[in-house]
């Protein structure tokens, strides 16, 4: 599975409200029964400002700390940055609202178009997409059954609108979401992503690439962008080619 996370994000995050010097990992102690010390650490993000509405989102930390490897991090070792939810909470009206409340959910990049997209890649600003659309990565499946939900599960698209309304996958289930990109002057948004072809539970090198594109004005998720046939063809004419 490809790592990534928004580097503005992370970069503007800092847990406060119950962090220990061993970092958070909620997920965790609640599968240890320690439900009474995960009550306790309700661990709020900084506040991040979305513009052009009176709201900002406060992130709630599922886990966060520093690692030699592996998570959302390289191999030289970084921080793992992950939330179970976002509060988007109205200054004006004082209200709030929770981006989603349907299950368990493993938020790992948050893209408002603030200046860098995934990877920490600079964004041209205007992109028709963000003018209305906050773009989510998360999983929500424990797709390798090792009764957690880690970055080896598939992680998917979603998209939400500023205020954090009308969150939804806009990425296939079952999925594992490698890069995406969305298209200016438009509301469309292109990824490729990979299966679980070989059934052995895990997304990589061995499982076919998929690009695919959805465009957000449907209620549609992101479908193939070349039909099965075609892309048989290739391989056909790969072989054809390469074989004289």
């Amino acid at each position: 599975m490809t790592r990534i996370f928004t580097m503005a994000i992370a970069a503007i995050i800092f847990v406060s409200c119950g962090e220990t010097e061993e970092g958070v990992n909620l997920q965790a102690s609640i599968k240890k029964n320690d439900t009474a010390v995960a009550r306790q650490q309700i661990v709020f993000g900084n506040a991040i400002k979305v513009d052009s509405l009176p709201v900002v989102i406060y992130p709630l930390v599922l886990e966060h700390q520093y690692t030699d490897g592996g998570g959302y991090s390289s191999s030289y070792g970084r921080e793992v940055l992950s939330f179970w939810n976002l509060i988007f909470y109205n200054t004006e009206t004082g209200t709030s609202r929770l981006l989603t409340d349907t299950g368990r959910i493993l938020i790992s990049s948050i893209d408002l178009e603030m200046g860098s997209s995934s990877g920490g890649i600079p964004v041209p600003q205007g992109i028709s997409v963000f003018r209305d659309h906050i773009v989510y990565k998360a999983v929500t499946n424990d797709d390798n059954r090792n009764k957690i939900l880690d970055e080896k599960d598939a992680s998917g698209l979603f998209v939400s609108g500023r205020d954090g309304s009308g969150f939804r996958r806009i990425s296939p289930e079952g999925v594992d979401i490698i890069s995406w990109e969305a298209i200016r002057g438009s509301s469309r948004i292109i990824m490729t992503g990979r299966r679980d072809q070989n059934g052995d539970h895990r997304f990589d090198e061995k499982d076919r690439n998929i690009p695919m594109i959805v465009d957000l004005q449907s209620e549609q998720t992101a479908a193939p962008v070349f039909p099965p046939a075609f892309t048989d063809s290739l391989g056909r004419k790969l072989v054809s080619i390469w074989s004289r």
